[in-house]
């Protein structure tokens, strides 16, 4: 259904955090419009659709369960997911190697006493 409205919209690139995988791991959701880049497997955070029309122009860079990374026409996309497997140092260093990415989107989990009391502020 959100593919269908992408389409209906001319969304050309789509990308999709905590997309449905089937139990098995090995398929998840499709349109006859669209081409799935993204790796289909148990885990994966974020995956990228793009329109067929522009098979040629869309590359993927970097994908792994919490990115993806695309270049379409000299710019950088990218969607992640903060998993809250990396912390700290670790957690700095990953996002820093994306400094390459003219846009990134997406789900940081973090968490901001102001919206939440219960929890404690993180960077």
């Amino acid at each position: 259904m959100f593919l269908e409205w992408c389409k209906k919209r001319r969304i050309d690139i789509v990308f999709v955090g905590e997309a449905w995988v089937d139990k098995k791991g090995t398929g998840t959701q499709s349109h006859p419009s669209y081409t799935l880049s993204s790796k289909v497997e148990e885990g994966m955070r974020t995956m990228v659709y793009w329109r067929k029309k522009m098979e040629g122009a869309v590359k993927v860079i970097r994908e792994d369960k919490r990115l993806a990374l695309v270049e379409v026409w000299g710019h950088k996309l990218g969607r992640m997911y903060a998993d809250g497997k990396l912390s700290g140092g670790r957690w700095r260093e990953w996002l820093e190697s994306l400094n390459e990415a003219d846009c990134l989107v997406g789900d940081w989990n973090v968490h901001n006493q102001a919206w939440d009391p219960l929890n404690e502020d993180n960077a």
